[in-house]
This record gives C-alpha cells, structure tokens and sequence, in this order.
C-alpha cells in the first residue's frame, strides 16, 4: 500500500478509505489462498507440477516464506515419500 500512497500523492491524490478497505481485503484473501495452498500436499503429479509452476511465478515479486513453507508440506506428499 505505501507504494500506491506515494504514487497517489505524486498525482495529486490521497488514497480514499475504500482502496484502502479494498487493499486489506485482497491481502486477507491472498494470506487464506497462501496458507490453505501450503498445508495442501498435491496426490497426483500433475497437481505437484502445477504447485511448482505456481511457485515459481508467485515467489517472482514475493519473498521466498510461502515456497519455504511448501516444501515441507511437499515432503510429506506420497509422491514423495512412496506413499
């Protein structure tokens, strides 16, 4: 949000209370998505090759904390330990 602040504030404007509002929600949905995506071993290995490939791409313009987190819910994925 500061980013978008700044930004704001060089053309001229203030950010109003629904971005703001609309900013905390869409942060909220994407921790939920993150954290249910973690805990979530994939079963098939089309689904382990799709949560790669997602991670790959979300880990780009993130830090490395949700990727980190996977990879110990992907340690015990039975595609990985022979289950």
């Amino acid at each position: 949000m500061v980013n978008d602040e700044v930004a704001a504030k060089r053309g001229g404007r203030e950010i109003t209370q629904s971005e703001r509002d609309w900013y905390d929600a869409a942060d909220d949905a994407e921790t939920v998505a993150a954290d249910r995506f973690v805990s979530t071993a994939p079963a098939t290995m089309a689904g382990l090759a799709a949560a790669i490939a997602w991670l790959l791409e979300y880990d780009r313009q993130c830090t490395l904390d949700t990727s980190g987190q996977f990879l110990r819910t992907l340690a015990a994925s039975p595609l990985l330990v022979g289950g």
